[in-house]
């Protein structure tokens, strides 16, 4: 049975469309406080944990440039020695007595200046490949190999720099300062030596400290999987290239990037905090706080709709009743006529019948809202009268108007067409003297339109749209009149009191 779109708002659904209403809202606003919340602390822990590695990176940074500015002071005190800086075996040509006297007195400047220092090397290197100083075999060995040319080159942009160099003997860090054109001063040490200045096996094993030269080659790294000596892992250097800060926070780490006097870069870097950690055990209470929620939102809406809900309980057909007239309403007429004609045997014979006054939308205006719901109720009182003999309905419909459906059942047809047909005319001629106002001195005319059940339609949306074709057609006609439809020519069959 098709039913219209256009049905009046029920108590009942109301109600439910409160429970609803509430239960959606509350829902939105209690999971709108969980994700606030849970960025919230999201947000504060990774600051927090930004802050620590920040920290970290920086006490790194310091340790670093005070390591690589004592090895320069200890090169600066070479030029203060005169000693030292007047020896030039290339410039000066000392006799051969001499060479070695000068040279042993060089060394043990050099020597004493180094002494109670961690270097491995402490010396001049010259042209010539020959050098004077401290000197440690892999130095030699280098020297043999490559020469002065190989320092040299490495000097032709700066007067100095620091070196990483990785061989057999070991990890090694390097510090050139140029003298001359045909002289370098060189001083080196293991990298042992920094990373027990760095303390590096107190840091958390949760946390990750790379140290790189220039070129990004790993000198330190407090983890066994970051080799020294091989370039430092894209995934950690690549974060700091898609945001302009020496401050990182990403889904994954959290990473903090400075670089050293000497050039050198110092990361610092964990991973990003997780707030919840996934496991069966979260889960299951992740889906027992969903339902928690879900019923205190659907308690929520049913108490917020308890009055409602009690309405409907003292009074089960409320939601079928026009409160204005006490009858029922559009809906309640659908309901209950659907229901008749389901159960209803072949051969019955139902009206429908609508009611309106002639010019309501002008008498409407020039009457109180009081005297016209008057009018609508004395409408429906004066419809309950006139059928009382016979199985009806009455109810209001389309604001103004009253709708009733009657039962002119006969055995015999034709007869009962005729009763039906003289009922109706009947029913608009008992309107003749309907009047209105404190003292009935207002008279009102009315328009009645009816159609037949089951020759001009079979459903309640059927009927009253025929039904209101015909009380359209009495509109216009003067006085009390009466039109029952025709479906020949969709004209009404038209009868006036």
């Amino acid at each position: 049975m098709p039913k219209t779109d256009n049905k009046p708002v029920t108590v009942r659904r109301l109600r439910n469309r409160m429970i609803v209403f509430f239960s959606v809202v509350m829902t939105v606003i209690i999971f709108g406080i969980i994700i606030y919340t849970f960025l919230s602390v999201r947000s504060t822990s990774y600051n927090d944990t930004a802050d620590y590695i920040n920290a970290i990176d920086v006490r790194y940074l310091s340790e670093i440039d005070s390591f690589t500015k004592n090895a320069e002071s200890d090169c600066n005190s070479v030029y203060r020695n005169e000693n030292i800086m007047s020896y030039d075996p290339i410039e000066n040509d000392y006799p051969e007595y001499e060479s070695t006297t000068i040279k042993n007195e060089v060394k043990n400047e050099l020597l004493s200046l180094s002494a109670g220092k961690s270097y491995n090397d402490f010396l001049l290197l010259f042209s010539d490949s020959s050098s004077v100083g401290k000197v440690s075999s892999g130095a030699s060995e280098i020297f043999t190999r490559y020469g002065f040319e190989l320092f040299d080159d490495e000097l032709s942009e700066s007067s100095d720099m620091w070196l990483f160099y990785l061989n057999e003997s070991g990890r090694k860090i390097y510090y050139l300062r140029r003298i001359s054109d045909h002289c370098i001063f060189m001083l080196s040490c293991y990298v042992d030596v920094l990373e027990s200045t760095l303390e590096i096996n107190r840091l958390d094993s949760k946390n990750l400290f790379i140290l790189t030269d220039e070129e990004g080659n790993v000198i330190i790294s407090s983890s066994d999987d970051v080799a020294s000596g091989e370039k430092a892992p894209s995934k950690y250097t690549d974060i700091f290239n898609t945001q302009d800060s020496e401050s990182v926070i990403t889904n994954e780490y959290i990473a903090a990037s400075l670089v050293t006097d000497c050039g050198w870069r110092v990361i610092t870097l964990v991973n990003s905090p997780r707030i919840i950690a996934l496991s069966w055990i979260t889960m299951g209470g992740a889906i027992v706080l969903v339902m928690i929620i879900f019923m205190i939102c659907a308690l929520t809406g049913a108490c917020a709709c308890a009055k409602y809900s009690l309405a409907d309980l003292n009074n089960p057909d409320s939601e079928l009743t026009d409160p204005l007239t006490g009858k029922l309403n559009e809906y309640g007429l659908d309901e209950r006529i659907s229901e008749l004609l389901e159960t209803s045997i072949v051969g019955s014979t139902y009206a429908f019948i609508l009611l309106q006054v002639k010019d309501s939308d002008q008498i409407k205006q020039s009457v109180s809202l009081s005297m016209w719901n008057g009018v609508r109720k004395k409408l429906a009182l004066k419809a309950q009268d006139f059928f009382s003999d016979r199985k009806c309905y009455i109810g209001r419909v389309y604001e103004d108007k009253i709708a009733i459906f009657v039962d002119y059942s006969e055995f015999d047809l034709f007869k009962a067409h005729e009763n039906l047909k003289d009922g109706c005319l009947s029913f608009c001629q008992s309107f003749s003297d309907f009047t209105v106002g404190e003292q009935d001195d207002f008279k009102l005319n009315v328009s009645v339109g009816a159609c037949i059940y089951p020759d001009h339609a079979e459903d309640f949306d059927e009927l009253l749209e025929k039904a209101q074709c015909a009380v359209k057609q009495a509109e216009a006609m003067s006085e009390n009149a009466f039109v029952i439809y025709d479906p020949k020519n969709d004209k009404g069959e038209e009868r006036t009191r």
